[in-house]
């Protein structure tokens, strides 16, 4: 038999870049946009900063301007990797759970 079935969980991932210095839309938008697609994580590169953290649910890579957004949703969480002190810029690591 060519595939055996595992127990595992699937997680969706939906990546997208949403070109911030192009179209100004706030990060809240960003996520509502892709959020019909149910995703377990949504990852938003060049999107603005988030009004409101969210510590186990939002990350955010960046300054004022554009930046990464991670969202976590359908019961997952997302918290900070101890090698993100040292990491460059708009990179990081995320525990998901």
């Amino acid at each position: 038999m060519f595939c055996e079935r595992f127990d595992y969980m699937l997680m969706r991932i939906v990546a997208w870049n949403a070109n911030y210095n192009n179209r100004r839309r706030s990060f809240e938008a960003d996520a509502e946009f892709l959020y019909s697609e149910g995703a377990d994580l949504i990852v938003l590169s060049e999107t603005a900063r988030p009004a409101v953290a969210a510590v186990d649910r939002i990350a955010w890579f960046g300054t004022e301007g554009p930046g990464l957004g991670v969202i976590a949703r359908n019961g997952y969480t997302i918290s900070a990797h101890d090698k993100n002190s040292s990491a460059p810029a708009l990179f990081g690591a995320l525990h998901i759970r």
